[in-house]
Order: C-alpha cells, then sequence, then structure tokens
C-alpha cells in the first residue's frame, strides 16, 4: 500500500469508528441492547455489531496509521497504465458489483430471517459475499460459514437464550 492509499483507510476506519460510537450511544439512550433483568432484549444483536464493527475499525485504523509513519511517500505517483482497462463495475475506485453483491446477501438473510431460518440465510449470504463477492474457494467458503455459524449458534442459543431456527 502507498502513503495515500493508507491514509485513505484511516480516515474510513475513523469514520465507522464514528459511526460505530453514535450507534452504540443511540442503542443505549433508547434502552435496546441487553435489558434490565440481565435477559437479551431488543436491539442487542445491533449493538454488538456496532461494537465489534467500531473495535475492528479502531484496530484496522491504528495498524494504517502506525504503517503510513514507516512508508516514505513515492519520489514520482505511479503513472496508470494506457493498455489497463477500468474493470466494467468500477467506478471512483470503487467495485460496484461487490458492493451490489454485499447488498444483495443482507437482503437474503433479512427475507430468510422473518421467514424464520436464520440459519440457512445466515449461510447463503456468507456464501455470496465469500465465494462471488471475495473469490474464495468453495471450501474456504462452507469451512468460515460453519465456524461463523457455531459461533452464532453458541452466542445466541447457548449463551442469550436466544430461539433460532434451523
Amino acid at each position: 500500500m502507498n502513503v495515500v492509499s493508507l491514509r485513505m483507510s484511516v480516515e474510513a476506519a475513523f469514520l465507522i469508528v464514528i459511526a460505530a460510537i453514535c450507534a452504540v450511544l443511540a442503542f443505549l439512550a433508547f434502552g435496546y441492547g441487553p435489558s434490565r433483568d440481565g435477559l437479551p432484549g431488543p436491539g442487542l444483536y445491533p449493538l454488538i455489531v456496532a461494537s465489534v464493527a467500531g473495535f475492528f475499525a479502531l484496530a484496522e485504523g491504528l495498524r494504517c496509521f502506525i504503517q503510513s509513519r514507516h512508508e516514505a511517500p513515492p519520489a514520482v505517483p505511479p503513472v496508470p497504465d494506457p493498455e489497463e482497462e477500468p474493470e466494467e463495475w468500477s467506478m471512483l475506485g470503487i467495485d460496484w458489483l461487490k458492493i451490489a453483491i454485499y447488498a444483495a446477501a443482507l437482503i437474503v438473510q433479512a427475507i430468510g430471517m422473518a421467514i424464520g431460518h436464520f440459519f440457512a440465510a445466515a449461510f447463503i449470504a456468507i456464501a455470496l459475499q465469500l465465494s462471488i463477492a471475495e473469490k474464495r474457494s468453495l471450501n474456504s467458503t462452507i469451512m468460515v460459514a460453519v465456524v461463523l455459524l457455531t459461533c452464532s449458534y453458541m452466542l445466541f442459543v447457548w449463551l442469550l437464550g436466544v430461539a433460532l431456527s434451523i
């Protein structure tokens, strides 16, 4: 990574941390999350997701910030290759196809959870994200999906006592 992209990563991580802090404060201000009797209340999952996203964004931002301090800026900026065509779905450096796949995975998971099939919807969403958007192999996609769903089951069913349908 060059210094400019590291700086952009630090800025993006900073924005995610700010959004996560705002989300956590809003959840707590409205009384969402853990209820007063210690049981999981409404909005606990988004509260956990916002907290974890903020933590990892902070860690990534600090890593990029430290790395950018050790790298020297290039003497001459790289010249784009005129022979290389931009990707069809890429505009302004953003891969819109990947964003569309992630949005489709989120919609599939929301519909599946509304129907009542948490694990099937989550497995399909993870498969869409990893195999299509991130171009991972089928074996690694299945392995990651099984590990994530096992962790979700342990968190929600065993620890929080939430009834999830398979």
